[in-house]
């Protein structure tokens, strides 16, 4: 794997300077000091650039423990026994149901459900781990939003 994480990681790397650099054309607030909307593309700038760092460090790693030639054949489609497609289309599937709750219920109370769900669906069966991630993800996140960032994440039209 280490050739293709390097070529990954170079790839998306190169994407994400681009995207960045589109980026800084974006107009900028200056009514307040307080981050808003135009913040969050360099946030996603540097956290991918550091995601697709990770990427190549790894496949550099991995070409160390290996003679190089292994990790150029190509794996077989059965190599990876945890792929399930009907995983996969839940969870596309729980994502367009999460878009819709969205809308009537808000963030508030959609996403500890669907992130409870994801997990599920993903494979994660620890009632203690479900529960405490499903509750402490969406209000780290609530109140990131809220209070740092100052944007009003959706409400919903029954709460609304």
């Amino acid at each position: 794997m280490g050739p293709r994480n390097i070529v990954g990681g170079v790839v998306i790397f190169g994407l994400t300077l681009y995207y960045g650099g589109l980026a800084t054309l974006l107009p900028k607030r200056t009514t307040t000091d307080a981050p808003g909307p135009h913040f969050f593309p360099y946030l996603i700038t540097i956290s991918i650039l550091a995601l697709s760092a990770m990427l190549i460090f790894q496949g550099v790693r991995g070409l160390k423990g290996s003679n190089g030639l292994a990790d150029l054949r190509p794996e077989r489609p059965s190599s990876n026994e945890n792929f399930s497609i009907a995983r996969a289309a839940a969870g596309l599937l729980l994502t367009g149901l999460y878009f819709f709750a969205l809308s009537l219920f808000g963030f508030f109370w959609s996403t500890p459900v669907f992130f409870g769900a994801l997990m599920w669906v993903t494979g994660e069966r620890r009632p203690l781990v479900l529960l405490g991630l499903a509750i402490a993800v969406p209000m780290f996140l609530f109140f990131l939003f809220r209070d740092l960032f100052q944007l009003p994440l959706p409400r919903g039209s029954y709460f609304g």
